[in-house]
């Protein structure tokens, strides 16, 4: 297997995980993304990988209701998984924002950060203090992929925030998601 693809597997269960954790009722909290609540969270992350995929020559036939994202999503990340696995899909080029990319490399550098930071406004928008720790490299990962190249891109609308300032002595998660335009110290609900 491809490292994106079994980091993809990682990432994809870990958050998993947290989708399946959520409290019945939390999923109308307000996440750390400004305006949504966690339902909107988990519905970005089923709508985009889908959206994604589906702009490739190896989309799945089948519609797939996106109206309960809590249903969908298994459904999205099994589809995606199984177009990592598969060496010809995973290595399908084709011209992305940048440039020419392949499947894994896009789904790698963007969705897998997703997966990463989505789990983290979920965590933190319902309530679920175990699931708020980031891998450290990850952190590394990320802010690596997003560094001098994709700088101002980042920061559009729809993507990150401006980064916030954070206090001295800040801890590495906590630097990493000011740097993320997210508040780290955002009370999560009760």
């Amino acid at each position: 297997m491809s490292a994106p693809a079994d980091r993809y597997r990682r990432l994809a269960a870990r958050f998993s995980d947290v989708v399946n954790a959520v409290p019945n009722g939390a999923w109308t909290a307000t996440s750390p993304c400004d305006g949504w609540s966690a339902r909107d969270v988990l519905h970005h992350v089923v709508t985009t990988e889908l959206d994604f995929l589906g702009r490739m020559p190896f989309a799945p036939e089948e519609k797939i209701a996106t109206d309960d994202p809590g249903v969908a999503w298994p459904i999205v990340r099994d589809l995606v998984q199984t177009a990592l696995d598969a060496p010809a899909t995973a290595q399908h080029v084709f011209d992305g924002y940048f440039g020419p990319t392949t499947f894994e490399a896009l789904l790698d550098h963007f969705y897998n950060t997703d997966l990463v930071v989505h789990a983290w406004d979920l965590a933190r928008a319902t309530g679920q203090s175990e699931f708020e720790e980031i891998d450290a490299g990850e952190m590394v990962r990320i802010r690596s992929d997003f560094g001098a190249d994709f700088a101002e891109t980042m920061r559009m609308p729809g993507i990150f925030g401006p980064a916030l300032p954070v206090a001295a002595g800040a801890s590495e998660q906590d630097r990493f998601l000011a740097w993320l335009g997210r508040e780290p110290n955002q009370s999560s609900p009760k």
